[in-house]
């Protein structure tokens, strides 16, 4: 079969299907199945991927785990997932971060997890304030 027509969804990727996969399981209160499917498409997440994506797929990941109740991990994915949330301000993924941040709150008495958890709230602070307001004479 000839495809003749351009690829209208380029980005969907196999990662880019099995990271949704996990995230309806994720959505649907299974994160333990979601876990082995996250895992399975890591491997195939490259810095060439979407950008987007590709900071999107470790927070969900570290959701995933925390939910389960696997903290080491959690915070093993969360550390791997800050410097590609860092290079992209995307709200989608602030949400996903704010997700996260809910599961590994049960562990804040944890050290090394209350400080995660404050690099996160740095991290996604300015996704959640206000939007500003021109001043007086510019409206």
């Amino acid at each position: 079969m000839i495809q003749t027509e351009p690829d209208r969804a380029p980005y969907c990727t196999p990662a880019y299907v099995a990271m949704e996969t996990g995230a309806i399981h994720l959505l649907f209160g299974q994160a333990t199945t979601a876990i082995p499917i996250f895992e399975a498409s890591r491997s195939q997440w490259t810095p060439a991927s979407q950008a987007r994506d590709h900071a999107l797929f470790p927070t969900r990941m570290a959701t995933a785990y925390a939910t389960a109740g696997e903290r080491d991990q959690a915070c093993t994915v969360t550390e791997e997932a800050i410097p590609r949330v860092l290079a992209l301000r995307f709200s989608r993924v602030a949400g996903q971060l704010a997700a996260l941040r809910i599961q590994l709150a049960r562990w804040s008495a944890d050290r090394s997890v209350a400080d995660l958890l404050t690099r996160l709230d740095l991290l996604t602070e300015p996704f959640f304030l206000p939007a500003s307001r021109p001043p007086e004479g510019e409206r």
